[in-house]
């Protein structure tokens, strides 16, 4: 493939399909497409390709036909609608004309149009899985979300590759609250989760936990839970969790945030412990603890354990390292138990045990990972050491425990150039020289364990990512699967913002999230940033709100009253006695909140080293102070409800409308202030 021409390539391609020689175009596309995934022109002629062979629509004039399809890719909707509108009425059985004129209105935001259009348009083709999608993006626009995961499916089933329809359903799942049974769509959710970056888990869990416990099995757990009735757990019970392959799935791509399944996997942990010899050699109980080990490691061993468990543990490595020593390996179940309390690359021993094909993802992920990250943080880019006194606070903390937790992302289908993005977000730019910008230089401030760069890098096209943060394990986990993704955009290195005028560079877009209320001095972080910003760049901003965290405040003076330290016995019989607790206070800590189902998360929350927030009128004084323009905030539901109460064109772009909203709703912001800005001086 060295002497691949695309432009040749795209030009025979094109001449093939005016010759009619429609599957030699489509393989030729196709190769393309292999090669240049991202290829605009090769996706619109395999586009052009598809419509017409997937339409049988009585309408004769190919050439007219072609017209339609060009002006619509070059996007004149306007003309594209009055001319079909006339040429329907000749042809009304035409699927072509009214799916035309459907994706037009959906261009044109009338979607109540284009809903009628495209229905009309999949009864008169019923088989054609790109209806089917459009019509389910047309719903998510009318929030009708259930009806849109229904056509979502039947997109998929028609074309069991659609990456894009299997995407679009990961939206609309965002939005469920399940509550009658739905056994179909459990297979599609599994493919959906397979895609390890179509989805962020936890902006879908409610809808996928609340979907496991409409099944009867599962209830029937929870409700011996509610009544404390242990004793009838049973291995019977466990054999029928482990034909739940949705729950299994859940259980190793995030920490189950909800307390009802958290409290059950703990009594069945604990019961698999104290039952080991009645469990030997059952391969459905193997599957379900593999189960378990996979999330007790994911959650960081966040659950209690008792004494009595204790002392089991320390009998169990014991007795596993016995075995080893006489040149025998344990039973694969006495493993698992064991790697559902400690992690195994804790034991020396850790190299010598093998486990069958269905768990060994265990060792993958206890022992390899954490070998393969120990080497990459030893290799890792330091650009200057550690000095600041907080900053060496805060990296300890994330030394000690990384975060966030994540195993899979909801990254972006494909990326966009920056002009699209602000359009997509309505961005007011004071100088938009920024858009023509083809390959920004992007610095993500603080990036953790790699979620946020990754995100960046696939949603800025051509876009080159360095990603810094205080704490070496963090970086050498995000490190690892930026590889494991293929992701090659990106680059690590450990530093203080607070040293990064010794890079002597400055960057077209930087992102700094949840990163400068931890500083000692927020401020003074800021400023750095902004010196490494581009006059005209962007940059986008989280912060803690002040309002929105009132209920995290009153715990974390509770916490200093009673002299807490973040030593983990303690933190973690700090949440049981939250859990425990009868207070309403203390469910408005966990019930929005995924990060109390993890270790780091919970810490984090409550127990950080140093937490500052802001008012919306602070914010403002700061970007005066900074030579900023705030332009918007990032895209939520948030900003409808805003617009809803204020529908004045300036409004969305003024911050003191914005904070007599926030007085008036208090909870607006509870997880942070996200907002852009623009350098102007």
């Amino acid at each position: 493939m060295a002497n691949f021409s695309v432009d040749q390539s795209l030009s025979k391609a094109k001449s093939y399909s005016q010759k009619g020689k429609i599957e030699e175009a489509r393989k030729l596309y196709k190769t393309i497409l292999q090669l240049f995934p991202n290829n605009t022109r090769a996706k619109v002629g395999l586009t052009k390709l598809n419509v017409h062979k997937n339409i049988n629509f009585s309408f004769p004039n190919k050439q007219v036909m072609d017209e339609i399809i060009e002006m619509y890719d070059q996007g004149y909707n306007k003309q594209v609608a009055d001319k079909v509108e006339i040429i329907i009425k000749d042809f009304p059985n035409s699927f072509f004309l009214w799916y035309i004129l459907g994706m037009v209105c959906l261009n044109l935001n009338r979607f109540e149009q284009a809903e009628s259009r495209l229905r009309k348009a999949i009864e008169l083709n019923p088989n054609f899985p790109d209806g089917y999608n459009n019509l389910g993006i047309v719903l998510l626009s009318n929030n009708k979300f259930e009806e849109a995961i229904d056509v979502f499916k039947k997109a998929i089933f028609l074309k069991s590759d659609f990456d894009e329809a299997l995407y679009n359903m990961g939206i609309a799942l965002k939005e469920m609250n399940f509550k009658y049974p739905n056994p179909d769509l459990h297979i599609y959710i599994l493919k959906l989760l397979d895609k390890e970056t179509f989805v962020d888990p936890s902006e879908i869990a409610k809808a996928v936990i609340s979907l496991i416990k409409c099944d009867p099995d599962i209830q029937k757990i929870i409700n011996i839970n509610h009544n404390n009735e242990f004793n009838q757990l049973s291995i019977k019970l466990i054999k029928e969790l482990s034909k739940q392959p949705l729950l299994i799935k859940l259980m190793s791509v995030m920490p189950i945030p909800d307390l009802e399944l958290e409290t059950f996997l703990m009594n069945i942990r604990s019961f698999v412990l104290f039952n080991i010899s009645k469990t030997l050699n059952m391969p459905d109980i193997l599957k379900f603890q593999t189960a378990i080990a996979h999330q007790c490691f994911i959650n960081e061993y966040l659950y209690q354990e008792d004494i009595k468990e204790t002392e089991v543990i320390v009998d169990l490595e014991k007795s596993i390292e016995l075995t080893l020593l006489n040149n025998k390996q344990p039973d694969p179940i006495e493993i698992l138990c064991l790697a559902s309390y400690r992690p195994l690359h804790l034991y020396s021993w850790c190299h010598s045990i093998s486990l069958p094909k269905q768990s060994k993802v265990i060792i993958k992920l206890q022992i390899l990972d954490y070998m393969l990250e120990k080497k990459l943080s030893s290799e890792m880019l330091v650009l200057e050491k550690i000095t600041d006194g907080v900053s060496s606070q805060v990296r300890q903390q994330y030394e000690e425990n990384p975060y966030p937790r994540w195993v899979s992302l909801g990254l972006h289908l494909k990326p966009f150039t920056i002009y699209e993005v602000v359009n997509e977000i309505k961005l007011r730019l004071v100088d938009k020289a920024i858009n023509s910008v083809i390959s920004p230089e992007i610095l993500v401030a603080g990036c953790g364990t790699g979620g946020h760069p990754l995100n960046t890098a696939s949603r800025f096209k051509n876009s080159n990512v360095l990603a810094i943060d205080l704490s070496i394990r963090s970086l050498a986990y995000a490190k690892r699967r930026t590889k494991e993704f293929g992701v090659k955009n990106i680059k690590y290195m450990q530093s203080d913002i607070l040293d990064l005028k010794q890079l002597d560079k400055q960057f077209d877009i930087i992102e700094s999230s949840g990163v400068l209320h931890h500083m000692e001095e927020p401020i003074a972080g800021w400023k750095v940033l902004v010196n490494c910003l581009k006059t005209g760049g962007l940059m986008r901003i989280s912060l803690y709100s002040e309002l929105g965290r009132g209920h995290i405040i009153e715990m974390r003076n509770k916490i200093k009253k009673l002299g807490m330290d973040s030593e983990k016995f303690a933190m973690k019989s700090f949440r049981q006695d939250i859990i425990n607790s009868e207070q309403s206070d203390n469910r408005r800590i966990f019930l929005p909140s995924s990060d109390f189902y993890s270790f780091s998360g919970f810490r984090d929350l409550l127990f950080h080293v140093q937490e500052h927030r802001f008012t919306l009128p602070q914010i403002h004084d700061c970007l005066s102070q900074l030579g900023l323009k705030f332009c918007g905030f990032e895209k939520s539901e948030m900003i409808n409800i805003f617009k809803s109460q204020n529908s004045g064109d300036n409004d969305e772009y003024d911050l003191d409308k914005w904070n007599a909203f926030e007085i008036a709703n208090p909870k607006s912001f509870k997880s942070m202030y996200q907002f852009w800005c623009q350098k102007i001086k």
